[in-house]
């Protein structure tokens, strides 16, 4: 990178506002705080110049990478107006999906992403009219795994989703719990911590709180009739749809005996429902 793509800029004109964000919390903004004072700020501010229509100059910054340690220096600075009233900034070029994108991997080198924010971030992105295999390719991801985190954040309640995303509840029991309404997800993540509170330390407590919570005995075993009631809503692409159920079925390890009979039977039932000339 060269030192054309470095500067400083006033802190009155950086805003981490603009950009939608899909990060679920700033986390440990006092710990950044601490360190920017002792150490110094270590890494610039990713940031991408705005101008308004009107100006001639850029008027604010766009914060692609840094919204953390913007806010832990905005603090220092409220404390000390000469303290960061410049920061080092990287400037980048690119649209509103490109910066997202370059937002996107920086913070998953730095800390990894939960499948909320992924999902969250998948939810921007086919918002801007990205195909979903297609932002699921920026990001780095498998289509299917795109495909699971995306349903999950836009079925279930926040209180479930949060439980997700603080690691209070398994991310493959909320899929379990996607198609149901939203107040019955709520009612279930009650049953599962209630259960999970009373079997603390206990041996395979958190199946025993699935199970309690109306999971499937095989913790995170999606039920195969949701997946081909799914697959049975992908009209314009059924028969890939189908692979990737079967797929998504047979992978799973310790298939119930029940489930796999099920899995054969459903396979005899497709089979028959073929669209002649189809192989």
């Amino acid at each position: 990178m060269s030192d054309r793509d470095r500067g400083e800029i006033a802190i009155a004109l950086l805003r981490d506002d603009r950009l939608e964000n899909y990060r679920r919390a700033e986390r440990n903004i006092d710990k950044l705080e601490a360190s920017i004072r002792q150490e110094g700020l270590r890494t610039p501010l990713l940031v991408r110049p705005f101008r308004d229509p009107s100006h001639r100059e850029p008027t604010v910054y766009d914060v692609i990478d840094g919204r953390r340690r913007l806010r832990a220096l905005r603090r220092i600075h409220e404390e000390d107006a000469k303290a960061f009233a410049v920061v080092p900034v990287v400037f980048y070029k690119g649209n509103d999906v490109d910066a997202l994108v370059m937002g996107f991997h920086l913070n998953n080198e730095r800390e990894g992403h939960g499948p909320v924010e992924v999902g969250e971030f998948l939810r921007i992105m086919t918002n801007k009219n990205l195909k979903i295999a297609d932002a699921a390719k920026r990001a780095g991801i498998s289509g299917p795994w795109a495909s699971r985190v995306l349903r999950v954040r836009n079925q279930c309640p926040e209180p479930v989703l949060k439980a997700v995303d603080q690691g209070k509840l398994p991310f493959k029991l909320a899929e379990e719990w996607a198609d149901l309404p939203g107040d019955e997800q709520e009612k279930r993540l009650a049953q599962f911590t209630a259960a999970l509170a009373a079997a603390e330390g206990a041996k395979g407590a958190r199946k025993k709180a699935a199970s309690a919570a109306g999971g499937h005995k095989v913790l995170g075993w999606r039920p195969l009739t949701n997946i081909l009631a799914l697959v049975q809503k992908r009209e314009g692409d059924y028969w890939k749809g189908y692979a990737d159920a079967l797929q998504t079925a047979t992978a799973q390890k310790d298939v119930p005996k029940d489930l796999q009979k099920e899995l054969d039977e459903q396979k005899k039932r497709m089979k028959a429902m073929k669209p002649k000339g189809k192989k």
